[in-house]
């Protein structure tokens, strides 16, 4: 449930921490893993609904409807700038690690996804 901005309640221990990093980065490898096939790109918004879905998913007060329907999109509204600071490093990092990236920040704010078209 921390794939969204959270504030700690007491300092973590290293290994902690490192557990929620690598569980943020996973959680947006799978967001774009979700949309690649799907889009040719995907704004930046549309992006962190998912990340903050995943979290959701798994409250039962979701599915129970005990809990606001829009919250999702409440939380990505309310958290807009702090989801920002969490994920465009890592997506800096995502455009950075190959000659040709799979992922690339538009100045639109979209996430652009290059296709391979090669033959496997």
């Amino acid at each position: 449930r921390l794939q969204k901005p959270v504030l700690p309640f007491m300092r973590a221990s290293e290994a902690v921490e490192d557990a929620m990093a690598l569980n943020v980065k996973n959680a947006l490898n799978l967001a774009v893993f979700m949309h690649y096939h799907e889009h040719e790109s995907v704004a930046l918004r549309d992006l962190f609904t998912t990340l903050v879905s995943f979290s959701m998913k798994g409250d039962i007060r979701m599915k129970y409807k005990m809990e606001n329907p829009n919250k999702v999109a409440n939380l990505v509204e309310g958290s807009f700038p702090q989801l920002t600071d969490l994920y465009l490093p890592l997506l800096l990092e995502m455009q950075a690690m190959e000659e040709n990236p799979a992922v690339r920040l538009t100045d639109e704010g979209k996430i652009q996804m290059r296709h391979n078209t090669r033959a496997q």
